[in-house]
């Protein structure tokens, strides 16, 4: 629920000052709004008992159906809807917290009913519509919660957050079997949310289904970026790729011995992997080179569903020995982890590339991403490092100088991160996530919030409504203590973010702002998602000063 401020609250109540106690109300309202956003629950009560023992302005009922759900006190506030229901027919958010504690008292039936009935009304609030075509969806009424979304769009301006109702309208369009306004309106939500993991995912399962497979492949591939670890998403990615792979290796090339490859595809797609592994092997024995590379993929696959993992170390290091600087090789080991090869191996596999053949870009370059993967950040820096003069091209030297900033920053070795970061800066200043990065390093770090600004400002620039560089705005501005206008940018944002360190600084906002208790809400939510020592180390700041503030 959206909070107000006592001091908002006054500017209701002024109006309302004509009898002598009005003066005593507001002074109890004030102490007991006070107390409440403090997170001092039980003295706020008592502010509330004295107010509601008297007889006092309908208003200061708003800050009183908040205190009580804040406080779960849901039937307390059913019980008060007949008496105030006519009162706020005209008020969506004391409709909403009518709504939602009727949810929390299991009265699905009756929330349900008056969440319907007041989204005609309320035709632009964000959260009656999201709420009611959740309940469209349950009651698989797809037809309806579509009406309600259009509704809400059409009546209102567009806004960032808006990408949800596009996210919804994606997965109804695919309930009814309308596949090509699905895949519209999933790249509308995309647009307004480019960071918006699982928007990524529907897109790539909806590219997949209509055969855009290269799109597909770097939908999932996105997914996985910004979500992290998923073994179903991962595994159906790795086959994906190999069979594309195969696909159009086939599509360019002559096959001398067609029968035995295209027999072993065959073999494996029946599961039958020993009798695969044989027509494989045959084909390979022929010397067909030009076909050679669909072969190895294939020889890979079969040998992962036998668990095969030390002919599949030995088959790569053969193909790597003949062509080192061939990206496919490093890479088909690095996609392994996608698969049921156990991640050390494939670390010992990689290394051995790297060490057998130092000059070679890819092994560096792959064996530092699983290094990051598993957490050794000083291997991976150390790879990278290697990786760097072996690089030619300045777009991916810019994005590995990035990268070591952001290893040098989970180290807080600050003094290297600038380094690195200013040096992929040097060679590409328009990379919008390098930029971002250099911004955070200046507001976070470097203490000068005029540099902060203008980096985030070439950052968004590139992708105005990009998350992680609107948290870095929003973070600027609680460091120039603009709060209200941090939390507007934040909120909305962390709202849908699985990002620890998006919801630790709104709680840094929300804790500026007097709000305690909803900090302390955000840094619960925040525990769950942390990954890095930073993330704990914010964690345990913001711990420390709530307990600080409960004394």
């Amino acid at each position: 629920m959206k909070k107000y401020s006592f001091v908002l609250y006054f500017a209701c109540l002024l109006p309302h000052a004509l009898h002598a106690d009005d003066a005593t109300t507001f002074h109890r309202y004030l102490w007991a709004n006070y107390n409440h956003f403090s997170g001092n629950m039980t003295s706020a009560q008592d502010w509330y008992k004295k107010i509601f023992s008297a007889d006092c302005s309908l208003y200061t009922y708003k800050g009183g159906l908040n205190f009580l759900y804040d406080t779960k006190q849901f039937k307390r506030i059913i019980d008060l809807i007949p008496s105030l229901d006519k009162k706020f027919e005209k008020d969506a958010e004391v409709q909403l917290l009518f709504i939602l504690a009727l949810e929390k008292e299991n009265q699905l039936t009756q929330a349900d009913t008056r969440l319907i009935a007041i989204s005609d009304t309320f035709k632009t609030n964000s959260q009656i519509a999201f709420k009611a075509t959740q309940t469209y969806l349950r009651r698989k009424e797809p037809e309806n919660a579509l009406i309600t979304i259009n509704s809400f769009l059409n009546n209102t301006p567009q806004k960032p957050n808006n990408f949800a109702f596009y996210f919804f309208k994606s997965q109804i369009y695919v309930q009814l079997n309308k596949y090509n306004e699905a895949l519209e309106s999933i790249n509308k939500c995309l647009e307004m949310h480019p960071q918006f993991d699982q928007g990524w995912l529907l897109r790539a399962t909806l590219q997949e289904q209509k055969g855009m497979i290269k799109d597909a492949i770097a939908g999932y591939g996105t997914f996985l970026q910004l979500a992290g670890t998923n073994a179903q998403v991962e595994k159906h990615l790795y086959t994906l790729m190999l069979k594309h792979k195969q696909a159009e290796a086939k599509k360019s090339i002559f096959i001398f011995n067609k029968s035995s490859l295209e027999n072993a595809q065959l073999l494996f797609e029946q599961k039958k992997y020993p009798q695969a592994l044989a027509q494989i092997n045959s084909h390979l024995e022929q010397k067909n080179t030009d076909s050679d590379a669909v072969a190895v993929l294939l020889k890979v696959e079969i040998l992962s569903a036998l668990n095969d993992f030390d002919a599949i170390a030995n088959l790569l290091t053969t193909w790597t020995n003949k062509d080192p600087h061939n990206v496919l090789w490093p890479k088909t080991a690095y996609l392994l982890s996608h698969k049921n090869m156990p991640q050390a191996r494939i670390l010992t596999l990689l290394k051995k590339f790297t060490t057998d053949h130092p000059q070679a870009l890819w092994p560096h370059v792959y064996y530092a991403d699983l290094c990051i993967r598993s957490g050794d950040t000083a291997n991976a820096l150390a790879s990278l490092e290697l990786a760097l003069p072996l690089a030619l091209d300045d777009t991916l030297r810019a994005k590995i100088y990035h990268q070591l900033g952001l290893l040098h920053y989970e180290e807080q070795n600050f003094p290297r991160m600038l380094s690195a970061l200013e040096s992929g800066h040097t060679i590409d200043p328009h990379f919008p996530h390098l930029n971002n990065t250099l911004a955070y390093y200046w507001v976070a770090q470097g203490n000068d919030l005029i540099k902060a600004q203008a980096l985030v400002d070439t950052a968004l620039a590139h992708e105005k409504t990009n998350p992680y560089f609107l948290d870095t705005q929003a973070y600027i501005l609680y460091k120039q203590k603009k709060y209200s206008q941090a939390k507007e940018i934040l909120e909305p944002i962390a709202q849908h973010t699985n990002n620890a360190t998006m919801l630790l600084h709104l709680a840094e906002i929300e804790y500026a702002l007097g709000s305690a208790q909803a900090a302390d809400t955000l840094i619960k939510k925040a525990e769950a998602l942390i990954k890095n020592n930073h993330e704990k180390q914010a964690f345990k700041k913001m711990q420390t000063l709530l307990a600080i503030n409960e004394k």
